[in-house]
């Protein structure tokens, strides 16, 4: 049985490891979205699509119909990351903080990227 819509955004979030708020903020939607879209209760909008292949690098193909087969690293194959010594660094930090902290993260970067960019 091939996974759902709702099934691979879980997969996206999981493989990222990231609980539903994390990942929901960096998508720009609620987490009550996000939870209803992996339970699949309806389908993503174009600009949540979008932006889950733009923030997380995925293989459009396999996050719109599945059709990507995942061959010994599934992680490589779903996704085309690449992270400097910095982002890598950034991420275990970022991964290592309570969820207050990362929340207090999350804004004060969207403060920095409002007023700066």
């Amino acid at each position: 049985m091939q996974a759902s819509l709702g099934d691979r955004i879980r997969i996206i979030r999981k493989i990222n490891r990231l609980n539903q708020n994390e990942f929901s903020n960096l998508i720009g939607i609620s987490q009550a979205t996000l939870s209803e879209l992996e339970q699949g209760k309806y389908n993503p909008s174009l600009e949540t699509i979008l932006s889950i292949h733009k923030v997380f690098n995925t293989n459009l193909q396999w996050l719109l119909v599945g059709d990507t087969l995942l061959e010994d690293n599934e992680e490589q194959v779903l996704f085309n990351v690449s992270l400097d010594d910095t982002e890598i660094k950034l991420v275990d930090l970022y991964r290592s903080l309570k969820d207050y902290d990362k929340e207090e993260i999350i804004q004060f970067m969207k403060l920095k990227m409002d007023r700066y960019c």
